[in-house]
C-alpha cells in the first residue's frame, strides 16, 4: 500500500529530474573536490571561478542534491524489498491453495492461482536493486498484487467441493484453510480499496 505510493512518488521523481541518481555516484568525487578547494580554480574541472565562495557554493550544491538522490536510493530499496517481502507471504499462501485446486478444485482455478503464484514469484525475486524497482513501474501502478477475476466465487466453489467430499477429518482441515484463505482475500481487498482512495 503504502510503501507502492512511496515508489511510484520517487519513480516520478527521477523521472522528472534523471540526474538525481547520477549524483550519487559523483558525491565521493565532489566531497573530495570540496576538501581540495584552496582558491577560485575548481580542482575537479580546472575551470577559473570568479571567486573561491562561488566555486564552494557550486559544489555544496551539487553534494545537497546528491544527499537527496542517496535518501531517494535507500528508500527505493526499503520498499521494494517490503513488497517482496508481501509477495512471498502471499506465497505462501497460494501454495497450499494450489495443492487443494488441483486434487478438489475447477482446472480454471488452477491455472489462475498458478499464474497469480508466477507472478507474485518473479515480484519477490526482482526487486534487488533499484533499476529492478523502477523497471516494475507499471506493475505497481497496476495493482502488483491484483487477485485474478472471481477468485472469490470460484474458491466458494472449491469450498464446497471439499465440504462434499466423505473424509470428514481432510475436509474439516480443507475447510478451515479455505475459511482462512477467504478471509485473508477479503482482506487484501478491503486494503487495495483503501489504496486506491
Amino acid at each position: 500500500g503504502t510503501e507502492v505510493a512511496v515508489i511510484l512518488k520517487d519513480v516520478a521523481a527521477l523521472e522528472s529530474d534523471p540526474a538525481l541518481l547520477q549524483a550519487v555516484t559523483r558525491r565521493a568525487f565532489v566531497e573530495r573536490g570540496l576538501s581540495l578547494v584552496d582558491g577560485p580554480l575548481c580542482p575537479l574541472c580546472d575551470t577559473e571561478w570568479d571567486d573561491e565562495q562561488h566555486l564552494k557554493d557550486h559544489l555544496q550544491t551539487k553534494l545537497a542534491k546528491s544527499e537527496d538522490a542517496e535518501a531517494l536510493q535507500q528508500r527505493l530499496l526499503k520498499n521494494g524489498a517490503e513488497i517482496a517481502s508481501h509477495a512471498r507471504k502471499l506465497l505462501g499462501l497460494l501454495t497450499p491453495l494450489q495443492a487443494l485446486a488441483k486434487s478438489d478444485g475447477d482446472p480454471a482455478l488452477v491455472a489462475d492461482l498458478t499464474a497469480w503464484s508466477e507472478r507474485q514469484s518473479a515480484l519477490a525475486k526482482s526487486l534487488g536493486t533499484i533499476e529492478d524497482v523502477i523497471a516494475r513501474k507499471g506493475e505497481f501502478e497496476a495493482g502488483w498484487i491484483s487477485p485474478p477475476a472471481a477468485l472469490g466465487e470460484k474458491l466458494s466453489a472449491l469450498a464446497a467441493n471439499v465440504k462434499a467430499k466423505p473424509d470428514q477429518s481432510a475436509s474439516v482441515a480443507a475447510q478451515s484453510f479455505l475459511t482462512l484463505a477467504q478471509d485473508r482475500l477479503s482482506s487484501l481487498q478491503a486494503a487495495r480499496r483503501a489504496e486506491k482512495q
